[in-house]
């Protein structure tokens, strides 16, 4: 099924456009993210890393290994998308809104972060003590 085809069924639907066109979207972004995650994994072998196994738990690393990767380059992508999308129209009449201020909720978050920061980068250089039981 075509991406196009979604949206136009959507519509077809009664589907607001805006609603349609999201669905369409998030279909094509979804092969596009499939795709460029498997050539960075292609990449990632031909450099040494060692993705294949049938371990669980170790399946479960190489993936974190390569979700930052795949995040860079989703990231890169989000302004070609941004001026497709004010081209399209969506973003006509419209003004760009501030993120709002910082609550309390907002601190705790950071500070949490913070804190594991720290921690991972003190167990990794060896800077806490070993925790054996």
């Amino acid at each position: 099924m075509d991406a196009d085809d979604l949206t136009n069924g959507l519509r077809g639907l009664k589907f607001p456009p805006i609603a349609a066109f999201a669905v369409g979207l998030s279909y094509r972004l979804l092969f596009v993210t499939l795709s460029e995650a498997l050539r960075i994994a292609d990449a990632m072998r031909l450099k040494g890393v060692d993705l294949e196994t049938k371990n669980p738990l170790k399946w479960i690393t190489n993936s974190l290994k390569l979700c930052l990767p795949v995040l860079f380059a989703v990231l890169r992508r989000g302004s070609t998308l941004m001026s497709t999308l004010e081209m399209r129209g969506f973003m006509k009449g419209r003004t760009v809104k501030s993120l709002g201020g910082w609550d309390i909720g907002d601190i705790i978050l950071l500070l949490i972060g913070l804190v594991l920061l720290v921690w991972s980068i003190g167990d990794r250089f060896g800077w806490l003590p070993s925790l054996t039981f």
